[in-house]
């Protein structure tokens, strides 16, 4: 299993299914298939639907993604991230 990994702005962490790319605003992102909630929120990391069946949005489990507290991709892998930094994949 892939999971895909990445630092927000505000300094929690995500944990995906799916591939994330970061949002910065809406002129940058408005070729991306966008929510409303990711237009409302300062830069971060969002969900990549790039190749996904778009039919199905809303459909998607629960568990595709998790935000999770600052430092806790240190403590569960090892790898310290900011901002700044590409989102990683940790193959399992």
């Amino acid at each position: 299993m892939k999971l895909y990994i990445g630092s927000n702005y505000d300094g929690t962490e995500i944990i995906s299914k799916i591939p994330i790319k970061r949002y910065l605003n809406y002129e940058t992102n408005k070729n991306d298939v966008l929510s409303y909630e990711d237009t409302q929120k300062p830069p971060h990391w969002m969900l990549d639907y790039t190749g996904v069946d778009v039919g199905k949005l809303g459909t998607a489990p629960i568990d595709v993604f998790l935000t999770i507290p600052k430092g806790s991709i240190s403590k569960m892998f090892g790898i310290d991230m900011t901002w700044d930094d590409e989102s990683k994949v940790i193959v399992l």
